[in-house]
């Protein structure tokens, strides 16, 4: 095969990913705006490049396309960086924004210059929006030996997920970095090299430059070997992730597999909820809690934990109930909230936990100090609720319903003597007018 073929199959081959990749999220009928993370690097250059090619030919006016640069300030030529990736974005006719981020310089810089990367990600992706980024085969190669030498497994680099509140994806895990030079020198797009990729103090450098090159040597399809077992781990994870997000988030302890099996279990389990952050060591310590305490809670980040309570497994999700005003609900209707949806439901039967109720009822939430008042005594919100064993995290989204300033029910737990459908019952035999609706309070948590 001539030079110039093989050429022309490398730019076959760069556009056919990211081509394949568009087409792939292009079923979401949100999606308007594609934004790929550009350094200035020859991959994030290839990847903006065969973007906008392939936009341009096949989704004009559909998509639009938004170049994203971070600006650490942890190199002397940051700013030159910035200045070569507005004259490529000019070029190309994409439009640029730049973001300057502080990077702490204590601890691992390199792990603290990508969290704020991935939070200004996170922060300009909205459900319209399909990030790229440009991690290609041998990026791949190195995540698995690096985790592999950490002792984390074999798993791959993740080909897409969510980030804020879009989605992302890497179409040119497959592609090998040759291919992507060869891409541009063809089109004649200019790169910059980033010279502390050189520098072997840093891991992944130390594997790059010193580690591969010398397995190579020996396995010459070391990429696409280690490529097919990142495949097969990803295929058993993807695989088990998909059985466990069909569980709802409160599921029994007793279904949790022993051992070190238990913290695979849970890292399926997260993965399926979208959570990715989670150590080793944390979930090791999360089953250890399990096995020593009657309560285990283990922080998954952005207000996501997991937590026993009462025997059972909690996936909790940050609610944030409504605090001001309130909702009002009348008897035959049901009202999504934040963590869970209230509904009053009709009846015919009389007794405990039926209520009458005369017209619409306000939702609110617990303030601090509030009580039932029972026949002949009253008990606290606290009280009931810790009788029922409902959880700490969901008392402050319980759902309460007020008359005016009365508290009436506690939706599943109690009903205020004036409304208890018994006395209301003997009341209307006395002949006592508007009778009001028989009705159960039920609170379904998400």
């Amino acid at each position: 095969m001539d030079h110039k073929h093989q050429e022309v199959q490398h730019t076959d081959l760069i556009e056919q990913r990211v081509r394949a990749c568009l087409l792939s999220h292009t079923h979401n009928a949100t999606l308007n705006r594609i934004l790929v993370g550009f350094s200035g690097g020859a991959d994030s250059t290839a990847l903006l490049v065969a973007a906008a090619r392939v936009i341009a030919a096949d989704f004009p006016g559909q998509l639009e396309l938004l170049a994203l640069h971070i600006h650490h300030g942890l190199q002397a030529a940051a700013d030159d960086w910035q200045a070569h990736c507005t004259r490529v974005c000019k070029r190309l006719g994409v439009t640029l924004h730049c973001e300057q981020v502080a990077v702490a310089r204590q601890g691992n810089v390199e792990a603290n210059a990508r969290q704020q990367r991935y939070a200004q990600f996170a922060r300009l992706s909205d459900a319209g929006t399909l990030l790229l980024l440009g991690h290609h085969q041998h990026d791949q190669s190195e995540t698995i030996l690096y985790r592999l030498f950490q002792g984390r497994g074999v798993l791959p680099m993740r080909g897409e997920g969510a980030v804020g509140e879009g989605r992302f994806a890497r179409p040119l895990l497959s592609v090998p970095p040759t291919v992507l030079r060869e891409y541009l020198q063809r089109l004649d797009v200019p790169w910059v090299e980033d010279h502390s990729n050189t520098d072997v103090r840093l891991t992944r450098n130390f594997l790059r430059h010193e580690v591969v090159p010398l397995l190579s040597r020996h396995w010459r399809e070391l990429h696409q070997a280690l490529l097919r077992v990142g495949r097969a781990q990803a295929a058993a994870q993807t695989a088990l992730e998909y059985q466990l997000s069909r569980l709802p988030d409160t599921v029994p302890l007793a279904d949790l597999p022993q051992g070190a099996a238990a913290v695979a279990w849970l890292r399926a389990y997260l993965h399926g909820r979208g959570v990715y952050g989670v150590s080793d060591k944390a979930l090791v310590e999360f089953t250890e809690q399990l096995g020593a305490a009657e309560r285990a809670h283990c922080d998954c980040g952005d207000g996501r934990s997991l937590r026993s309570y009462d025997g059972m497994l909690h996936f909790v999700a940050p609610v944030r109930p409504a605090s001001v005003g309130r909702v009002s609900i009348a008897v035959g209707e049901s009202v999504a909230l934040d963590g869970g949806t209230l509904a009053l439901n009709p009846t015919d039967t009389l007794g405990p936990g039926v209520m009458c109720c005369y017209g619409r009822l306000q939702i609110g939430y617990r303030a601090g100090g509030e009580r039932v008042q029972m026949k002949g005594f009253s008990k606290s919100l606290k009280q009931l609720f810790a009788e029922a064993r409902v959880p700490t995290w969901q008392r402050d989204y319980y759902p309460l319903l007020f008359d005016g300033d009365e508290l009436v029910c506690v939706p599943n737990l109690a009903v205020a003597a004036s409304r208890q459908s018994d006395d209301r019952a003997r009341a209307l035999t006395a002949g006592e007018p508007s009778p009001g609706q028989f009705c159960v309070a039920v609170w379904a948590p998400n």
